[in-house]
């Protein structure tokens, strides 16, 4: 498909994440050029790290849609069988790192016994729910290229051609949000013929689950392996043999959604623009949402005022809003995904300072005070003044919950885009997130 305009592509920034240590690490690239912008970085080995993380991992980066063909390395692969497991007399070995061949990537998150230091759970038979509740309440998917694997079967001495692609969502429901990536592909053996399992390779579910204080620490990685290679060819000499029936009609969904997608992108025209804007990393959409729309309305909901909102040239939004006696400072960092709760008198201190040059805070007899004539009330608005004067009378109390900021990232908005809100579903993922996150600091309920 036709490249967008390159004036309209945001520039882009290296940087290499280490939360899958598993796997190495691996360069992402932020969308902004600047390296001293002020920004509200992903906390180390963080959720919002694994996502960007496992995206570039698996090649849904780098300008490479679902219509492109990669070729992934058979000596690469086979490199990963311990010595000895195999019983056959393999070629010489030629590793390559998980950056840089995605088979390899997808082979270390079928097998690793962990994944970000955490042990990777097999046992479906105890965590079906959550694998169940990941799949329905998913976000938009977006599909790696299609990885071609030209391998061979040494049990017939015949030729296997293998075709895979990963998918990759957000989920949010019931208080709990996540990460979930599927695996899944076939092959031309030889002797066997067409298979719906992509051997030598994994086909699998891994499911990554937060902790419910809506911050950005992984609580649990969960896994399924739909189809192992089997003994000598998987890297752990066989994988748990495990059924999750309950998962079939939303996986043959998923791969529906994917062949669309994969057509959408390689045949460019409106549909490949379509596709790009709405799942892509470059596609511009100027009808989409800003995030801080989307955490006006829900605090709004709560019964949150909103006192003052604002972008900064480095692009993060803020949002100040009061409730009673309190008062609420949210900020969004569209590159790398994060929100920021805090306490919002700090903000509200500084608010006074400027209204004091603006000589909207008077003196009244020794005490200060605000003006709230005709003109001032015309400049700042009535909810600013009210509440300046409320913060003099000493009415304005601190959010002791919001002690420590509470920090996290929204999962589902393309870790290599522009981080506002494009896809179909991501509208309702960005708001079970953010309300998660308002429950967990106490910020719902009414004074």
């Amino acid at each position: 498909m036709p490249r967008p305009d390159p004036t309209e592509i945001q520039p882009e920034r290296p940087l290499t994440i280490s939360a899958l240590a598993e796997l190495g690490g691996v360069e992402v690239l932020l969308p902004a050029e600047d390296w001293d912008r002020p920004e509200l970085a992903m906390p180390p080995g963080g959720i919002g790290e694994w996502e960007a993380a496992l995206c570039a991992f698996l090649g849904l980066t780098g300008g490479k849609g679902p219509g492109r063909t990669v070729l992934i390395d058979a000596q690469a692969n086979e490199a990963l069988i311990p010595e000895g497991m195999g019983w056959w007399l393999p070629e010489q070995a030629k590793p390559l790192s998980a950056a840089q061949d995605a088979g390899v990537a997808s082979e270390l998150l079928a097998t690793s016994v962990t994944l970000g230091g955490l042990t990777v759970t097999d046992d479906i038979h105890q965590h079906d729910e959550t694998l169940a509740l990941a799949l329905e309440s998913s976000g938009d998917w977006r599909f790696s290229p299609r990885w071609r694997l030209n391998a061979w079967d040494p049990s017939f001495d015949v030729p296997v051609l293998v075709t895979a692609r990963a998918a990759v969502a957000g989920w949010a429901g019931q208080g709990q949000s996540g990460l979930i990536v599927y695996v899944y592909g076939g092959a031309l053996n030889g002797i066997e013929g067409l298979t719906d399992s992509p051997s030598p390779l994994h086909s699998y579910l891994l499911c990554v689950t937060r902790v419910a204080d809506g911050t950005d620490t992984v609580a649990s990685v969960r896994r399924v392996i739909l189809s192992c290679p089997g003994e000598g060819w998987c890297h752990r000499d066989g994988c748990p043999d495990t059924q999750f029936p309950e998962a079939a009609a939303l996986l043959a969904s998923i791969v529906t959604i994917g062949e669309v997608a994969s057509v959408a992108d390689q045949g460019g025209g409106p549909a490949g623009e379509i596709h790009e804007r709405m799942y892509g990393t470059h596609g511009i959409d100027h009808y989409s949402e800003p995030v801080m729309d989307c955490v006006e309305v829900v605090l709004s909901s709560a019964g949150w005022n909103k006192l003052e909102r604002s972008t900064w040239e480095d692009g993060i939004e803020e949002l100040l809003v009061r409730r009673g006696e309190h008062c609420l400072s949210a900020a969004y960092d569209p590159v790398t995904r994060q929100i920021r709760l805090a306490d919002g008198k700090p903000q509200l201190e500084g608010l006074l300072d400027i209204l004091g040059q603006d000589g909207v805070l008077v003196d009244d007899h020794g005490s200060e005070t605000v003006d709230l004539s005709e003109h001032a009330l015309e400049e700042w608005g009535t909810a600013i003044l009210t509440m300046a004067a409320d913060y003099l009378r000493g009415v304005i109390d601190d959010l002791p919950q919001l002690a420590d900021p509470l920090q996290a990232a929204l999962l589902g908005l393309h870790p290599h885009a522009d981080g506002t809100i494009k896809a179909p579903r991501a509208g309702d993922l960005v708001e079970e997130q953010l309300t998660t996150s308002l429950r967990a600091a106490e910020l719902l309920g009414g004074e």
